[in-house]
């Protein structure tokens, strides 16, 4: 029986295996008034990022707007856990590792533990981190989240500060006016009379 000759052999490419991939986006007071970590540039580096790896299948993005990366009780945060808990998620992705969290030990259970057990693959792409990667330095993680909690502590305390100064100095530092005032369109931090709601606020007041 004639060889055949292997010239005439034709090998196909090996193709990655299929990802079923997220993009977790977080944004807070604590990033600063920069446009670095907007959601738009995030959004913008995720897609950048995942445009020539076709192994990623984009399921959904998760976007938690205005909430500390302290802590994870965050609504898209638990809505990605329940998908990936459900098999809908097998692969995370992050702009870097403070958009998935600053608390070091929280933040370094999810990436160790919590992916590692549910079989997600997790990338931080500024940060260069991989979880499929087997060469990487392994104290680098660790070091890394510390340094994002020693910051996010570190902002946290100036915005304190920042807001005990205002109170003296006489401006108003909450988030949302007291019924029958508003904001002076002028100044956010100067409470003026809102001449619709507070007839029905003097009238309430003598109800009682």
């Amino acid at each position: 029986m004639a060889r055949k000759s292997r010239k005439n052999l034709i090998t196909e490419p090996v193709r990655a295996a299929a990802l079923n991939t997220a993009l977790y986006i977080r944004l807070s007071v604590e990033d600063g008034k920069g446009c670095i970590n907007s959601i738009e540039n995030q959004q913008l580096i995720l897609n950048d990022y995942v445009a020539d790896k076709p192994e990623h299948h984009i399921c959904d993005t998760y976007i938690d707007n205005g909430l500390t990366g302290t802590n994870f009780d965050r609504p898209s945060f638990k809505r990605l856990l329940s998908d990936i808990e459900s098999g809908k998620i097998n692969c995370v992705i992050v702009k870097d590792l403070s958009r998935l969290g600053r608390n070091s030990i929280d933040t370094g259970y999810y990436i160790e533990q919590y992916f590692a057990q549910h079989k997600v693959r997790f990338i931080a792409v500024n940060d260069n981190f991989d979880t499929a990667d087997e060469n990487q330095n392994g104290i680098i993680l660790p070091l890394k989240n510390m340094v994002n909690e020693a910051y996010a502590l570190d902002i946290g305390k100036k915005i304190k500060a920042q807001a005990h100064q205002a109170m003296l100095d006489g401006e108003y530092v909450g988030a949302r006016a007291p019924f029958g005032y508003k904001k002076s369109p002028d100044d956010c931090h100067k409470l003026i009379i809102d001449e619709e709601t507070a007839p029905i606020g003097t009238a309430t007041a003598f109800t009682f």
